[in-house]
């Protein structure tokens, strides 16, 4: 949050309104309910974006208060997670990250892989001599015995 009202002298006046109104769940009086704008605070806290996200909701008050609406805190971690997700697409936009995938620096590999591996028909060819057919069946008949 420093580093962005150091960037930005406005940031301070754009979200104080906002901030103002936002509380985290660990300040939560003993007996006190779980309202919305402490999982919506909680969120914030814990996003790598949330200087973005709360200038976001401080210039969109109309989306505050739709996820602030929502019944459930999974409903608005949910909300929430999208709307990081956006401004962390935006983000890498902005940034000039480029749109084309990333090219592997791997070199290519010694030899490609081709083929299957060799796997033993159990079947002997037309040249095989009459013992290794006598041993087959022998074998094959001990098998079926067990």
């Amino acid at each position: 949050m420093n580093e962005a009202d150091t960037a930005d002298s406005a940031f301070k006046e754009l979200v104080a309104p906002l901030a103002s109104q936002l509380r985290p769940s660990f300040l939560l009086e003993p007996g006190e309910k779980l309202a919305p704008v402490h999982v919506i605070t909680d969120e914030i806290l814990r996003s790598e974006h949330a200087p973005k996200m709360l200038s976001y909701l401080a210039e969109h008050d109309d989306e505050f208060q739709r996820i602030a609406s929502l019944q459930t805190p999974l409903a608005i971690q949910r909300e929430m997670a999208k709307l990081e997700g956006r401004l962390e697409g935006s983000a890498a936009v902005t940034a000039g990250a480029s749109s084309e995938p990333a090219v592997s620096k791997a070199s290519p590999p010694l030899r490609p892989v081709k083929g299957s591996p060799h796997t033993d028909s159990g079947e002997l060819d037309d040249n095989a001599p009459l013992s290794a057919y006598v041993q087959r069946f022998g074998e094959r008949e001990l098998r079926s015995t067990r």
